[in-house]
């Protein structure tokens, strides 16, 4: 005996209360940044691994600029928050969980812990997460609180 499976289709916008349009949005944008984690991560360890060693490629940056289409200075800094990431690794966890809803942006200071505080009390207890950049500069910042474990590690 066959089961047949059945999609529901998303409810049409113009039926969405305000609400349910906030909850899906909200839900949308942990599974956007969980999936932007793991790509950072496999981007990481491919360059770990220089998978992208071929003639005439220069850089990982180099050749994610020609694979998926994106700006060299795009590519560029992908890059290094993904290789950021890899020493952060209660942030990356976090970030992977959809706890940051963006894209990282780490801060070049650093990651130390708020000391007995719920929130930082200095810049530099903070790592700076924000979401992609546009030519005209960041779209959006949030100094968050650094993860206990993670002082003075600094992002490259």
């Amino acid at each position: 005996m066959s089961t047949a499976t059945i999609l529901s289709l998303p409810t049409p916008l113009p039926g969405m209360s305000t609400s349910d349009l906030e909850s899906e949005l909200l839900g949308l944008a942990g599974h956007i940044a969980a999936a932007e984690c793991r790509f950072l991560q496999l981007l990481a360890e491919f360059d770990d691994r220089a998978g992208w060693a071929g003639d005439g490629i220069h850089s990982c940056a180099h050749w994610l600029s020609w694979r998926a289409g994106m700006s060299l200075r795009t590519a560029t800094e992908r890059l290094r928050v993904a290789h950021a990431l890899q020493n952060l690794p209660k942030i990356a966890e976090a970030f992977g969980a959809g706890g940051y809803g963006s894209r990282p942006r780490v801060s070049r200071r650093g990651a130390a812990p708020s000391v007995g505080a719920p929130y930082p009390t200095r810049a530099d207890e903070t790592v700076t997460v924000g979401c992609h950049t546009t030519g005209r500069g960041p779209v959006s910042r949030l100094a968050i609180p650094a993860v206990s474990g993670e002082v003075g590690r600094s992002v490259p």
